[in-house]
């Protein structure tokens, strides 16, 4: 007879104020610094799928007001534009996932470290997504190698949770914003409206069903980040 699934309630308790607290957080300086590594994860992605169907990245733009702007030539336009919205919720899912084994905080910090060296280097073209690139990389190499590892795996955490909200309010702004607002970025197109120019049906309603797409994901994350292994039940037992 098959078991049914156990999960951390803990976890998920952590998990849940978390939510709540970057909830409340959102706009104030705390949690910028984070939102802005999301616009660079919604970035990568966009670059990410571009060199996966063949194309090639010219400039990833971040800017202070939160916008980004991914330039691109060739590769798949309709796989590159979507890859933007469920981009940053995959990021953050997988660092849910991975970060529920706790003892990875410092290699999961190190890793994200890394990688914003890596895009400052060959990706990053304006000063302000450099020296974001460089100062966070040097934040996180710091975490990683002078905090302990739980408290790595607790920011780690917060990071992805940020990740994931953020990802379903860049979507949920879509469906009231066709462009993006005053700012360095001013007068590009967001995702949803150059999918509807792409493929002619609404940007309402590609808003509405990578909204859908990534809520599904998001549960999927969560519910297998809180998921007890069986080696851990036994232990338990």
């Amino acid at each position: 007879m098959t078991s049914q699934p156990r999960f951390d309630v803990k976890a998920g308790v952590i998990l849940a104020v978390m939510f709540i607290a970057v909830w409340i957080l959102w706009d104030t300086p705390i949690v910028y610094p984070i939102k802005i590594f999301v616009v660079c994860l919604h970035e990568l992605g966009h670059a990410l799928a571009t060199l996966l169907t063949g194309g090639q990245v010219l400039s990833i733009q971040i800017f202070p007001d939160e916008g980004g702007l991914t330039t691109t030539r060739g590769g798949w336009p309709f796989i590159i534009l979507s890859a933007g919205y469920v981009g940053s919720l995959l990021a953050g899912g997988v660092l849910l996932y991975l970060s529920s084994q706790r003892h990875w905080g410092r290699r999961l910090m190190t890793a994200l470290a890394v990688l914003l060296v890596l895009s400052t280097l060959l990706f990053f073209r304006n000063g302000f997504a450099v020296l974001y690139g460089l100062l966070a990389a040097a934040a996180m190499f710091f975490s990683a190698y002078r905090l302990p590892v739980q408290v790595n795996t607790y920011i780690v955490r917060f990071m992805a949770v940020a990740s994931c909200l953020y990802a379903i309010l860049d979507i949920r702004s879509d469906l009231f914003m066709t462009v993006v607002p005053a700012g360095p970025g001013a007068g590009a197109v967001n995702d949803a409206v150059a999918l509807s120019q792409l493929t002619g049906l609404p940007a309402i309603l590609w808003a509405v069903l990578w909204m859908a797409i990534s809520l599904i994901l998001l549960v999927f994350f969560l519910k297998s980040s809180l998921r007890l292994s069986e080696r851990g039940l036994t232990r338990a037992r």
